[in-house]
């Protein structure tokens, strides 16, 4: 008798008798029993008769005679001698191990844990390998595996396979790529071992998926998921550059119940952006925490064998985008420009006011692009956006010079507007900022270039008129910061205004009164700054009427508040000078003789209609 690595082997028990189906019947058992350390029996049997061979032995599956020499633990398979005049070279070696191990191999790095078929299960005995299955490729068993015929003893188990990382059995549920963590498996006789699980990662890939809900929970479906490889920042210009390039390439979307994935994924680092209507563009680290900036955001890390499950919440968002680029008619990227995104309405004084929607204002970048974040638009309000940039003209979208001519934008979260572009052009310029008394910059101040018109008759402060340019009115308002910049006509002298409800009307560099204004020209393709401009707020002037004798006066009129100016015939283009008074205000007067102006600062003679001769007042 020899053992599975075909030494003599002791400790069989020999017997031969008969079989009926798979019922063995001893007729005679052979000596020594139980074999000694030769492996060598003998049996005494009747002659002529016919016996199978049966083997008992601890550790091996109770196995018979097979001719060729290898025994057999099928009662089936058994091959019955015939004995006539004795029979010698029954000689057989025992294979069929009594302990098994099973289990299934799966993919490590998934985030199902796949199961993997054509993996090599190997059984380990001191370094060796003592026997080997590989894993099912079948549909309905993939993965499976089972090496039977194992002898009792202390093993490790390996799995291995083309693109994946050799492994080694840890526990039911894990396993290691260091052969020094693996875990042995000591088998018994007999024992059949059914958990010998095996987690094996890919050596290039870990996927990665999560899920996405509001901040109260709710799933977010019809997200878009999608991952860039980010470049490091250029050293000359500070870009940095994306792979491919943002909101490009294949997206994934969120199901019904806010789940996405699984992306299988090279090792590496990885930049995760999630686009959700309603809620915004966000990118997210492998624990979720959300960024908004890409070229900041911290990365996802894809490591062997390493699946990550990366869940988050996103807030309602209250802004979508407008984006686009401006270039020079040349075709040049413009950096610098800031792009307003305003609508109108009519303060208390039924005036228009233009109000900024966004909480900063978008500035373009080095190519030239932009985003504007900025709440939806709805059906009763749209959006007018404007490009504004020192040393080109001011424009509004589509090429147009004015707010009111300007292309209405809409933007929603389902629809985000993009290709809103412009193409400046340069500019003949004048530019400045406008502050209130106490230095606080003043937005939304009406500056407007004025000249006079000759032909015009009435009072002299309403013979100044708006230039104009192009058929269109030269004006403008102050931004935020109180900063102006108006497009003039060139080699064109005017005055500049500047009005605001509430504070007094001033005419560069401060006088009340355009005659008394500075002329200003601006050359063809030049910026004139520095024409900055302080509106107070409107003075009150109040008094009262009495009789020589001190009585209430009670007969009625008016108050008339004068102002002496200086003028030349021409205006802005000059001609012989010459001073008179002229009348800025009228007032009635209360049935108690009282008066009141709202007025701006200065010196003024008041008369009283019917006549009552001069009063001078500072």
């Amino acid at each position: 008798m020899t053992g599975k690595d075909g030494a003599a082997l002791s400790g069989v028990t020999v017997k031969l008798g008969t079989l009926t189906g798979t019922t063995f019947t001893t007729v005679a058992t052979a000596t020594p029993s139980p074999t000694g350390a030769t492996g060598a029996w003998s049996a005494t049997v009747d002659d002529g008769a016919q016996y199978v061979v049966q083997y008992t032995h601890a550790g091996y599956d109770v196995s018979y005679f097979k001719s060729g020499g290898t025994a057999t633990n099928k009662p089936g398979e058994a091959t019955p001698l015939d004995v006539t005049g004795g029979k010698a070279g029954i000689d057989a070696r025992l294979v069929n191990g009594s302990a098994e191990v099973s289990g299934t191999v799966k993919r490590k790095g998934s985030l199902a844990q796949g199961p993997l078929g054509g993996v090599k299960v190997e059984l380990l005995s001191g370094g060796a390998v003592a026997a080997q299955a590989t894993t099912s490729d079948d549909a309905g068993n993939r993965g499976a595996y089972r090496i039977d015929d194992v002898l009792p003893g202390t093993y490790t188990l390996r799995y291995s396979g083309g693109g994946l990382v050799t492994s080694y059995y840890v526990s039911a549920s894990d396993s290691s790529t260091a052969p020094a963590a693996a875990t042995t498996v000591t088998l018994s006789s007999g024992q059949s071992k059914a958990d010998a699980n095996g987690f094996v990662p890919s050596d290039s890939r870990s996927e990665i998926g999560g899920k996405l809900t509001t901040t109260g929970g709710a799933a977010i479906s019809g997200a878009q998921i999608r991952v860039y490889k980010r470049s490091a920042a250029n050293a000359q210009t500070g870009d940095v550059t994306y792979t491919p390039e943002l909101g490009q390439g294949t997206h994934f979307a969120t199901d019904a119940n806010g789940a996405w994935g699984p992306l299988d994924l090279e090792f590496g680092s990885w930049l995760l952006e999630v686009r959700a209507p309603a809620y915004g563009t966000y990118y997210l680290s492998g624990t979720g925490a959300r960024s908004t900036d890409p070229a900041t955001a911290p990365l996802v890390e894809v490591k062997v064998g390493e699946a990550q499950t990366i869940n988050a919440s996103l807030p309602a968002a209250s802004t979508t985008t407008i984006t686009g680029q401006v270039k020079t008619a040349s075709g040049s990227p413009i950096q610098g420009v800031t792009v307003s995104v305003e609508y109108p309405s009519t303060n208390a004084s039924g005036q228009t006011v233009w109000n900024e929607v966004q909480a900063t204002r978008a500035t373009t970048a080095a190519d030239g692009t932009y985003t504007a974040n900025v709440p939806p638009t709805t059906d009763t309000r749209t959006y007018v956006v404007g490009f504004l940039a020192p040393g080109f003209r001011t424009q509004y979208f589509d090429a147009k010079s004015s707010r009111e001519a300007a292309t209405q934008v809409s933007a929603t979260f389902a629809a985000p507007r993009a290709g809103v572009d412009a193409v400046l052009t340069p500019a003949t310029q004048v530019a400045g900022k406008v502050r209130a008394a106490d230095g606080s910059v003043l937005s939304g101040v009406k500056v407007t270039a004025v000249v006079l018109d000759p032909a015009a008759t009435g009072a002299r402060r309403d013979r100044w008129v708006t230039l104009k340019n192009g058929g269109n009115d030269v004006t403008t308002t102050t931004e935020l910061d109180g900063t102006f910049r108006l497009d003039v006509p060139k080699d064109t002298p005017f005055r500049l205004s500047y009005a605001a409800a509430g504070r007094e009307t001033r005419y560069y560099p401060s006088a009340v009164e355009p005659d008394e204004g500075q002329n200003i020209t601006v050359a063809e393709n030049e910026v004139v700054t520095g024409r900055d401009a302080t509106l107070p707020v409107l003075a009150q002037l109040g008094g009262s009427v009495v009789e020589a004798d001190g009585s209430a006066y009670t007969s009625g009129g008016a108050v008339e508040l004068w102002r002496r100016i200086n003028y030349t015939d021409n205006g802005e283009k000059g001609g012989p000078s010459h001073s008179t008074w002229v009348l800025v205000k009228r007032a009635a007067l209360s049935n108690t003789g009282g008066f009141s102006f709202t007025t701006e600062s200065g010196s003024y003679r008041l008369s009283l209609d019917p006549p009552m001769g001069w009063v001078a007042l500072a």
